[in-house]
């Protein structure tokens, strides 16, 4: 145990030591350890403090405020991924991007849409906080809480020791999945009537299953390759990745496979 711990610390030490990109000094990538305190506050809300605040409570009416706020995320999440799109795929290698260490004007406005990513996965908490304060219990799934937490955690290392590298990738995707995501739910608030006439509804949880098949294949890719990116973000990475795809595809089958077995089981009987 104690090798591990040495270990993790001359490579947490080695990493601080080689990072010099402007954005590694910003405020919740400067230090990691500020993500990981907002991310525990987080949890302790909405598993513990929330629920609590509102057990003789009633359900707040929430219609306005979530519509805005999903609003936001679209105008966000489409700036993100357009942003990033349109240096990324002109300037760095797809097979393997070392982190490019380079202060330009095209690299510090990488790094700040990045950053600005980043700071989008500690505004995604609101989510979760919604459903806490609107007493929706359901949908406040493990997948939902874990799926958060984990994004802003891993966010912050990755633009903090590897900025303006392999894992930008990572941004362009999953933003765009967000953007496609928060118009189905924008459409639902603004109409709720509207809800059973998306049919696109499951092929979200497609949408989401796809974006982490893409990033695992792009890891594997930098693993195969080699250009000096650290193992062990890549493995920890790719790891999460794949439990990621098990879990949403276990939501998938259960939601979306047996629900609809069952329904044909209830409608031949009849």
């Amino acid at each position: 145990m104690l090798l591990i711990v040495q270990k993790l610390f001359e490579f947490w030490t080695d990493l601080d030591r080689n990072h010099s990109h402007p954005l590694s000094q910003y405020p919740l990538v400067k230090n990691p350890l500020s993500i990981v305190a907002l991310t525990a506050l987080y949890l302790l809300f909405v598993q513990k403090w929330g629920p609590n605040m509102m057990k003789k409570r009633k359900p707040c009416h929430l219609r306005r405020i979530i519509i805005i706020y999903n609003g936001l995320q679209i105008a966000i999440n489409a700036f993100i991924f357009l942003g990033i799109s349109r240096i990324f795929f002109r300037r760095y290698n797809l097979k393997c991007q070392p982190v490019d260490y380079s202060v330009t004007p095209e690299t510090i406005q990488l790094a700040r849409i990045c950053y600005l990513y980043c700071l989008l996965k500690v505004f995604d908490f609101m989510d979760t906080v919604f459903f806490v304060l609107r007493k929706k219990d359901a949908q406040m799934s493990f997948l939902h809480r874990y799926h958060h937490a984990i994004m802003a955690v891993f966010c912050s290392l990755l633009f903090k020791f590897v900025p303006n590298s392999h894992f930008v990738l990572l941004a362009i995707v999953n933003s765009f999945v967000h953007v496609v995501m928060y118009a189905y739910y924008e459409l639902t608030a603004l109409n709720p009537n509207t809800r059973r006439h998306l049919w696109w509804k499951k092929h979200l949880t497609q949408l989401q299953i796809l974006q982490f098949g893409i990033i695992g294949i792009h890891l594997i890719s930098a693993l195969i390759v080699d250009c000096g990116l650290p193992k062990f973000l890549l493995i920890s990475f790719l790891i999460q990745t794949l439990f990621m795809v098990l879990m949403f595809s276990e939501f998938y089958y259960k939601n979306y496979i047996v629900k609809k077995r069952k329904t044909s089981e209830r409608i031949t009987e009849k």
